[in-house]
């Protein structure tokens, strides 16, 4: 998702008074979630133009959910044939309950759902249930190349482990892998930072 796109929307959020929404500039095939960040995981015609790479994003999707993942996608299954080859043409994710058994994961419910904006682009919900019981999730901000946690320093998030410093413009997080900058003595510089303003006020 661009960051032009990210900024849009939390404008259009702030028009709404819809205060403490997390959003970010992120990848849907490394997603900057510690595993099992989420209770449910929805999506509404994410995937749909990923034709080829369906199981790439099923098992990062799966990955960061605790409980459910809901596919609002492309239903290539229930279309006419006109619509399938429109979505074939246009490179259209397909197939989704096929893939995710072919990843071992429990679809629950496959059907076309019961609100589509095109008839040539139907809509199909997939429910993939991996464990409803969870514990309640936490989300976990977490380095979208290795996986360990970001901590929130300001200007941008940081991975001590994997020494790599996400950047912040305008306030919005930039979290896709090609974002991250190493910055091995990132804390070191921070700690003289605030070493320095602290001799200043005292």
């Amino acid at each position: 998702l661009s960051w032009s796109r990210v900024a849009m929307c939390r404008q259009w959020l702030n028009s709404q008074n819809a205060n403490g929404v997390f959003l970010s500039v992120a990848s849907i095939f490394h997603a900057p979630y510690a595993d099992s960040s989420f209770d449910v995981v929805y999506t509404s015609h994410t995937m749909e133009p990923n034709g080829g790479q369906e199981l790439a994003i099923l098992q990062e999707l799966y990955r960061i959910t605790s409980r459910f993942l809901v596919l609002l996608e492309p239903g290539y299954e229930f279309a006419s044939a006109e619509a399938q080859m429109r979505m074939e043409r246009l490179g259209y994710v397909r197939e989704l309950r096929e893939k995710a058994e072919q990843l071992g994961m429990r679809v629950v419910e496959n059907r076309l759902f019961d609100v589509t904006g095109n008839p040539l682009n139907p809509t199909a919900i997939t429910i993939i249930e991996k464990n409803p019981s969870a514990s309640p999730a936490t989300p976990i901000l977490a380095c979208p190349r290795y996986g360990d946690v970001l901590q929130d320093y300001g200007d941008s998030f940081y991975s001590q482990d994997s020494m790599r410093a996400y950047p912040k413009i305008q306030g919005i997080p930039c979290l896709r892998v090609d974002d991250g900058i190493v910055a091995s003595h990132y804390m070191e510089r921070l700690t003289s930072k605030n070493s320095a303003f602290e001799r200043r006020v005292a």
